[in-house]
């Protein structure tokens, strides 16, 4: 997924900062100030934090950004900043706060004048129209009233990756370099607008599939970096937001299946063998089930899937390169060094949006000059293939003589025949062994789940039991599980029957899976109306609470039999493996086992622990305590 790199020079005026807590404008600032080192951070990982929270937040928990731009990767959580601005002079300044960055959904800025709060609604997630200044970036207007400190929030969301390229400007430093930074966005791809319409013309001519694909290439790669940069939704789409992170997604899957098609068609790579070929069309499968997946899964899942997967496209593309240099020719050696400058940008933007590089004017727009540069180099290998094309028909014409060319016609079609009916019969082979996987799969699934509750059976939970056991006696880890019985069921099948008790063991089921961690702890219907609920890393206390949390639940549980309540309980048996205790399966078990008929002993619905004899050798001998919450 390559990116072109621009190198921006930022006017040569920049603020002295303030010896206060923030960047002090002087009167006579001309350009621009980076405010990055003056921005403390707070992380809101649970997306809760209101402003009025927020301005009451100790300084101490706030932290002070430490990279050359605000740069948190790819992250779930709200992110605030904040910086503090004075003002010195007597006078009224007027500024601009530029956010550098828009492919950020979300950017709500608060500014706390002497006078009052003003805030401002950003993103990409908003129609371009709300924006007080109408930039592809975001701009927000500043007036610093004199002798005086203005404070500003920054909250930050967003699916794409969180980077606050943050920049006070003076305004009519900010308007020489727009103009200056648009001359040159517009030269770029006027270029690229160019080489793609002349190459189609090119195509239309020879009908070359080559050319064709290079124009979709050509194409694809602006489109791509203007999402990016947020051109396109400025211009093309700028009443529709939802559209802005599809937009990527597509336009980059487009570059990488079209540059793929192209390198293929144009190096020949059947010369490499069949290997080359099958590799990029399962690239090319890959590629377009991720953009299919993007309709329906998130963007941070599609995109962290994409960057990796375009970054290894563009290695194989100039790997490919130098194994067809190899073999000589010149048209391969303007494809490589192309592709070379591509690769250059698709890894520095990759590396960029992954938060392994930091973000900078050239990182940020090194795929433009690699792309520009290499749309020119292979329109040149797109010319010398012509000429060798050229040359070698007319050598072959007359060299050859007619027989001996329908010959080689015939033995070229005989083998491309071969060669269709190995990889028809390699790809049903392929089809065949992956349904067979699933079905094993599938049985697999089926022999381990109970079928009237839903969840594990008992023998996945031995299975999986004695592994966690082995692993958490081998780290010194805690581990608990809860052995619990449905209170009087037999007396429930007798009274309601067993449909109904039938009914009412789902239910229960049911009820521990909502009470559990999913994904980490396992509940398992352990035969009859009896349930073993294992807790990895969960110590007795921690233990208590799931049982507790459960016995209540399945107590407040609304179980209606004939329109009527009827109330299910359960009694709980909890057995823990301490840090250092080496203990089998079964013995675990029995503890637990143990101290369910513990509790039910004393009464039913309630929780019992065992717990092991720290001084004696037996590890069996039990202390049942009684625990039960009303």
């Amino acid at each position: 997924m390559p990116v072109f790199a621009l190198l921006l020079i930022l006017l040569s005026g920049y603020c002295a900062a303030a010896s206060g807590s923030g960047p002090e404008p002087q009167s006579d600032l001309i350009g621009a100030l980076d405010l990055s080192e003056y921005i403390d951070y707070l992380e809101d990982a649970d997306n809760t934090l209101s402003l009025e929270e927020v301005v009451t937040i100790h300084s101490s928990n706030w932290k002070l950004n430490q990279s050359t731009t605000f740069t948190q990767g790819y992250s779930a959580s709200t992110w605030w900043l904040k910086l503090t601005l004075n003002n010195s002079d007597s006078a009224a300044q007027d500024r601009l706060l530029e956010i550098a960055y828009p492919g950020l959904d979300t950017v709500n800025v608060f500014i706390k004048h002497s006078h009052g709060l003003e805030t401002f609604r950003l993103g990409d997630a908003l129609p371009f129209d709300q924006r007080p200044i109408k930039s592809h970036t975001f701009i927000v207007p500043l007036q610093l009233d004199g002798n005086s400190a203005t404070d500003i929030y920054l909250q930050i969301r967003s699916k794409s990756a969180i980077q606050v390229p943050l920049t006070l400007w003076q305004p009519a430093a900010y308007l020489k370099h727009d103009r200056g930074e648009t001359l040159m966005q517009g030269f770029y791809y006027g270029v690229m607008i160019v080489m793609g319409i002349y190459n189609l013309f090119v195509y239309l001519a020879v009908r070359e599939k080559n050319f064709l694909y290079y124009v979709c290439f050509v194409f694809s790669i602006p489109l791509f970096i203007a999402s990016v940069k947020g051109f396109s939704f400025e211009y093309l789409w700028p009443n529709h937001p939802n559209w802005n992170d599809q937009a990527i997604i597509w336009s980059l899957c487009f570059t990488i299946m079209f540059g793929a098609l192209f390198t293929e068609s144009f190096l020949k790579l059947e010369k490499l063998g069949n290997w080359a070929v099958v590799l990029f069309r399962v690239l090319l499968v890959m590629i377009t089930a991720i953009l299919l997946a993007s309709i329906v899964l998130p963007y941070r899942d599609v995109i962290t899937l994409l960057i990796p997967l375009t970054t290894f496209c563009c290695f194989l593309g100039l790997m490919f390169g130098l194994m067809m240099w190899n073999k000589g020719g010149l048209s391969a050696r303007y494809y490589t060094v192309g592709w070379a400058a591509f690769l250059t940008g698709g890894i520095t933007l990759g590396l960029n949006k992954l938060n392994l590089i930091p973000t900078n004017a050239l990182t940020e727009n090194t795929l433009q000059v690699g792309s520009s540069f290499e749309v020119v180099l292979l329109s040149f290998a797109l010319a010398e293939s012509i000429n060798e094309d050229r040359r070698l028909r007319s050598q072959a014409q007359q060299n050859a003589l007619e027989t001996e060319r329908n010959v080689r016609q015939a033995k070229e079609q005989a083998l491309h025949l071969q060669q269709q009916v190995a990889t028809e019969l390699e790809a049903r082979v392929r089809e065949r062994t992956q349904e067979l996987e699933v079905l094993n799969q599938q049985l697999a699934e089926i022999s381990d789940t109970d079928q009237l509750t839903g969840l594990k059976n008992r023998r996945y939970l031995n299975r999986v039991l004695d592994e966690e056991l082995i692993r958490c006696s081998r780290y010194r880890n805690p581990l608990s599980i809860i052995l619990l019985d449905v209170d009087h069921f037999k007396q429930f099948n007798d009274n309601y029957g067993h449909l109904v008790g039938d009914d009412c063991l789902k239910s229960v089921g049911s009820t521990l899976k909502e009470s559990i961690r999913n994904g980490v702890d396992c509940a398992t219907r352990y035969g009859g109306e009896e349930f073993c609920i294992m807790l990895p890393e969960t110590d007795v206390k921690g233990a208590l609470e799931v049982a507790e949390r459960i016995r209540t639940n399945i107590e407040n549980m609304a179980f209606l039999v004939k329109g009527e309540t009827v109330p299910v309980t359960v009694s709980l048996g909890i057995s823990a493996l301490l840090p250092n205790e080496q203990l089998k399966m079964d013995k675990l078990v029995k503890r637990a086992d143990e101290a369910l008929y513990a509790a039910k002993a004393a009464g039913r619905n309630r929780t019992m622990i065992a717990r092991a004899n720290q001084s004696g050798s037996d590890p069996l001998n039990t202390v049942v305590q009684h625990k039960k919450l009303n």
